[in-house]
């Protein structure tokens, strides 16, 4: 791995988790044996195989969630990756390999999944023009808070 694809994906990492924090600011959630939020990031991304550039996608779904719903953020990143996985790829991930990495029920992730495509009013398609604005941000070293501008 390059020392430039290296620190594109540990800024993409801190993006998200400045994106998740800002949504699910009031939300304080705690889980006696979980793993740190970045590491669980981290771990979701590896797992579904995820790129910098599929995971800008990632990124964007999570910017358009425009009010801060009653949901975890680990939920909602796993539900972006998710959602961002359908429309990327023709063979997606089926729900058990979900279940398999997260350790939640088929029932949870589908309920998360609806929730989450509800909270972003069904637009999973990402134009050009967004992807690029967050390519530069992340490329120029500029303030997280300009994502919100895309």
């Amino acid at each position: 791995m390059t020392l430039e694809r290296r620190r594109l994906e540990n800024k993409i990492t801190d993006a998200i988790l400045f994106c998740l924090n800002d949504i699910c600011h009031t939300h304080t959630y705690t889980y006696t044996n979980a793993i740190p939020l970045s590491e669980f990031v981290k771990q979701i991304l590896k797992f579904s195989r995820a790129t910098y550039y599929s995971t800008i996608g990632v990124l964007i779904l999570l910017i358009r969630i425009k009010h801060n719903p009653n949901i975890c953020n680990r939920k909602l990143f796993l539900a972006s990756v998710i959602a961002n996985h359908r429309m990327i790829y023709d063979k997606t991930l089926p729900y058990q390999a979900w279940v398999k990495i997260t350790g939640l029920p088929k029932k949870k992730i589908e309920s998360i999944f609806n929730d989450f495509v509800k909270f972003i009013d069904y637009n999973l398609y990402v134009k050009q023009e967004e992807y690029s604005k967050v390519d530069t941000i992340l490329r120029s070293n500029l303030d997280f808070k300009l994502l919100y501008d895309i």
